[in-house]
């Protein structure tokens, strides 16, 4: 059946890092979720749909293939053929992934896809719904948090390494506005599962957090 370990949290804590860091530790599948949500919403913005019709959200994914490639260079998205990979972790992508991730059609449609995926294998998905919804009975799961302001200078720093100017006060806002919508959509929103071990990241490097982690998983593998 495979051992599954759900991380989920807001966006900044630290959840793909830490799940490429646990996947390449024990041999695991990683499977980014976001990436996914990312890429379908760009492709339906480029569509020109209406986020808020489901009915045009469904019509839309008729039309959709949806590709994901998961190798030694990590994980890319296509969708009918174009690899929307380059463009996912920009600002246009985060709102994109915000808008997607409220439409019941597009999650009902992405959840269904990501536990193909995960089905029999040993994986590591994160995002934030995936121990409430997608893997409910995942063996680990880990719910990772931080401060907005930390996680703002997080992002801006991303940002600035990717050659993409931002500005603090905005990033802190586009942060807060990105919690807010998660935790309050209708379907599937951003929540600590009850059996959930939760990580504060503010203070932590990504190697404790990763040391942190894997000794949750080396205790639940070893029991």
């Amino acid at each position: 059946m495979g051992f599954k370990v759900a991380i989920d949290g807001p966006s900044g804590v630290g959840k793909s890092t830490l799940a490429k860091g646990l996947a390449a530790r024990f041999g695991f599948l990683h499977l980014d979720t976001g990436a996914m949500y990312r890429a379908c919403g760009l492709y339906l913005i480029g569509l020109g749909a209406a986020f808020s019709d489901n009915a045009a959200a469904v019509e839309a994914l008729r039309g959709m293939d949806i590709r994901v490639e998961l190798g030694a260079d990590g994980q890319r998205v296509f969708i009918n053929e174009r690899d929307f990979t380059p463009v996912l972790r920009t600002p246009d992508g985060d709102h994109a992934s915000s808008a997607a991730g409220k439409v019941r059609a597009i999650r009902e449609e992405l959840v269904a896809r990501q536990r193909a995926i995960a089905a029999g294998r040993d994986v590591v998905l994160d995002g934030r719904d995936i121990g409430t919804v997608v893997l409910p009975d995942a063996e680990v799961k880990l719910f990772l948090t931080a401060g907005a302001g930390i996680r703002a200078a997080r992002r801006a720093a991303e940002n600035a390494a990717k050659g993409i100017a931002s500005d603090p006060a905005e990033t802190l806002s586009e942060i807060e506005r990105r919690d807010y919508a998660d935790t309050h959509r209708a379907h599937s929103p951003l929540a600590k599962a009850a059996d959930a071990v939760e990580i504060d990241t503010s203070a932590m490097s990504a190697d404790e957090v990763l040391a942190a982690a894997a000794a949750i998983i080396e205790e639940k593998r070893g029991g």
